[in-house]
């Protein structure tokens, strides 16, 4: 499989909703956003086949590591987890990268 997108990318650390969420970016600043959201127990690696054939499509793509997982910060509590909390963080992202739209989509 040829994989245009470098997985050694180290990516960046936004600082959102009280946490740096380290995330992975591709594709062109002015391509039409995706962020690709990783369940349970996985992170960001979980898309990296997914990355390249999408930024090649003119998408920026954004792929987080999602609040306690990988290498972003882990706070303490349950509440820290929230369905709430974690959606926010997502909309923090994207305010992050001066997006003003999201849509969400399921297969």
């Amino acid at each position: 499989m040829i994989q245009a997108f470098d997985v050694q990318t180290p990516g960046i650390r936004h600082r959102v909703n009280g946490v740096a969420l380290h995330a992975v970016e591709a594709g062109p600043q002015d391509g039409l956003l995706v962020i690709l959201l990783h369940g349970f127990p996985e992170f960001w690696w979980g898309w990296r086949y997914q990355i390249g054939p999408l930024a090649e499509a003119g998408f920026r793509v954004l792929v987080p590591d999602q609040r306690g997982y990988h290498l972003s910060d882990k706070p303490e509590g349950r509440r820290a987890y929230d369905l709430d909390m974690l959606a926010k963080d997502i909309v923090g992202l994207a305010d992050a990268l001066g997006r003003q739209y999201l849509f969400s989509c399921r297969p």
